[in-house]
C-alpha cells in the first residue's frame, strides 16, 4: 500500500510517521517509523498483508493520519532520511486525516514506479495485489475514470467490482500473502535442492580430486623410480661409453702398431722375395750350368741324348745294356744333382753307383717290411725290376716338373721332360738376367 503525504512547509525538511485505522472501532492497523520527507510529494509503500489478518474490523472506510514536525537546529538538518525511528506523538502536529471509503477499487494497467504514480486527490490509497495496484478513492469510479489518464486504466468502466469489504480484502491479501509463501517455499526448497546438489557436486569433484591426488603421487612415485631407473642406465652407459672409448684408444693404438708392423712387414716381404728371386736365379743358374755339363740334346722330336748316348723312352729291347746303364747312371746323377739345388727331397730316393745305380721305394713294401731297391740297369735276373726302377725315375723326374709348375705330356720320356725343365729355368733366367747365354 502506498500513502501519498505533501508537505507545504517553509523549512527545508521535517519528520514525519502515519498510521492507519478503522473508523468504526479506533483500531490501529498500521503506524509507521518517523521518517524525513521534503517540500515535494513522496509516496511510502506499506505492507499490511500480516497486520490485516489479525484485524477484526468490519468497516468499509479506512482514516490515515499524517504526523510531523520541522527539523530545528537543535536536531540538526543532516538527519539520515533513511534511517528509521520510533513514531510518537510528542512535539507533533497532525497535518492531515484522510479518510478512505472502500466503496470500490479501480484496476490499475501495472504497478506504478514512486515516481509516476497516479492520482486524483491526496486522500488515495494504492493497494497493491499480486502484481497489480488497485486504487481506493471516495469518488464514484466514473469520477476516477474521468480524472485519471487512460494510459494508466486496464479495466472498462463496466468491469470495475463496486464494492470490496474489508474481509474480502483480507482474503484477497491472505491469497496473495499464501501465494508469496508458496513462492518464497519454492526459492527455499529450489535453494535447498541446490545447494544439495551443488554439496554432491563438490563432494564428487573433492573425490575427484583426492582420487586425482593420489593418483598423481602415485604417478609422481612411478616417474621418480623411472627417472632412478634411467639415471641409472645412464651411469652404466657412461661407463660402456668410457670403457668403449679406452678400448677405442687401445684400438687405435694397435691399429697404428699393426700398420707400423704392416709396413715393415712389406719392406721384409719385398727383401724376402728379392732374395727368393736370387735364390731361384742362382738355383736355375746352377742347374743350366748342369745342362751344360750333360749336355742333353734333341735327336728328334721324341728322343734325346744325354753325353752323346741315346736313351729311348720306356721300350729298351734290342738296345745295347752298357749304354743304357750308362746313360740312366748320367740321368740318376743329374737328377739328384738337380734336387739338391732346388732344396727338393725326391719321393723316391736315388743311390748313386754310376753305371750300377739303383732306386728305392720307401712307400711300398714287401712281406718282410724292408724297403724294396730296384736297380736302374738292365743286367738283373728279374726284368721287372729294373722296368720299376726307371719307372721310379721318370716319378723323380716328373716331382721336379710339378715343382715348377709344368704338367708331364708322357711320364716315359725321361729325357724330353728333363729338357723341358731346363728350357724353363733358361727362360726365367733370360727374363731376369738378359746378358746369360743360351743352353747348348
Amino acid at each position: 500500500m502506498a500513502v501519498p503525504t505533501d508537505d507545504d512547509s517553509p523549512t527545508p525538511g521535517a519528520q514525519k510517521w502515519f498510521s492507519f485505522f478503522t473508523i468504526s472501532t479506533d483500531s490501529v492497523i498500521y503506524q509507521s517509523e518517523v521518517t524525513r520527507c521534503y517540500k515535494s510529494a513522496c509516496w511510502r509503500t506499506v505492507n499490511l498483508s500480516c497486520r490485516a489478518l489479525r484485524t477484526q474490523t468490519r468497516g468499509n472506510r479506512i482514516a490515515v493520519q499524517v504526523w510531523i514536525k520541522p527539523i530545528t537546529a537543535a536536531d540538526g538538518f543532516d538527519v539520515d532520511p533513511v534511517e528509521p525511528k520510533p513514531a510518537s506523538t510528542d512535539g507533533y502536529t497532525l497535518l492531515r486525516r484522510y479518510v478512505v471509503d472502500l466503496f470500490g477499487l479501480t484496476l490499475l494497467k501495472q504497478a506504478p514506479e514512486n515516481t509516476d504514480v497516479p492520482h486524483s486527490e491526496s486522500n488515495a490509497l494504492l493497494i497493491a495485489l499480486g502484481t497489480c495496484w488497485y486504487l481506493a478513492s471516495p469518488l464514484p469510479p466514473d469520477a476516477v475514470r474521468e480524472r485519471l489518464p487512460p494510459k494508466y486504466l486496464r479495466a472498462q468502466a463496466v468491469s470495475i467490482r463496486r464494492m470490496y469489504t474489508e474481509t474480502s480484502l483480507s482474503r484477497l491479501i491472505s491469497l496473495c500473502t499464501s501465494l508469496e509463501q508458496d513462492t518464497r517455499w519454492d526459492r527455499l526448497k529450489g535453494e535447498d535442492v541446490w545447494r544439495s546438489e551443488h554439496r554432491a557436486r563438490l563432494e564428487r569433484t573433492r573425490a575427484r580430486v583426492s582420487f586425482l591426488k593420489l593418483k598423481l603421487a602415485a604417478q609422481r612415485t612411478r616417474t621418480d623410480q623411472e627417472r632412478a631407473r634411467v639415471d641409472k642406465q645412464r651411469e652404466q652407459l657412461l661407463e660402456k661409453q668410457r670403457v668403449m672409448e679406452r678400448r677405442y684408444a687401445d684400438l687405435d693404438e694397435r691399429i697404428a702398431a699393426l700398420n707400423d708392423r704392416k709396413d715393415t712387414f712389406a719392406d721384409t716381404e719385398h727383401k724376402l722375395k728379392e732374395v727368393l728371386l736370387a735364390r731361384d736365379m742362382r738355383q736355375a743358374v746352377l742347374v743350366l750350368e748342369l745342362y751344360s755339363v750333360y749336355h742333353v740334346k734333341p735327336i728328334t722330336e721324341d728322343l734325346c741324348s744325354i753325353m752323346g748316348i741315346e736313351l729311348p723312352n720306356g721300350t729298351f729291347t734290342d738296345r745295347d745294356d752298357d749304354a743304357i746303364a750308362t746313360a740312366l747312371g748320367y740321368v740318376s746323377h743329374l737328377v739328384l744333382m738337380i734336387s739338391k739345388y732346388l732344396q727338393l727331397p725326391l719321393r723316391y730316393p736315388i743311390k748313386l753307383l754310376g753305371s750300377r745305380s739303383s732306386i728305392t721305394d720307401d712307400i711300398a713294401f714287401d712281406r718282410s717290411d724292408r724297403p724294396r731297391r730296384f736297380p736302374l740297369y738292365p743286367r738283373v735276373k728279374d726284368r721287372s725290376m729294373f722296368e720299376r726302377g726307371v719307372f721310379l725315375l721318370n716319378k723323380d723326374v716328373q716331382q721336379l716338373l710339378e715343382h715348377h709348375g709344368i704338367g708331364v705330356r708322357d711320364a716315359l720320356a725321361t729325357l724330353p721332360n728333363i729338357r723341358r725343365l731346363m728350357l724353363l729355368l733358361y727362360d726365367f733366367t733370360k727374363q731376369h738376367n738378359p746378358d746369360h747365354g743360351t743352353p747348348a
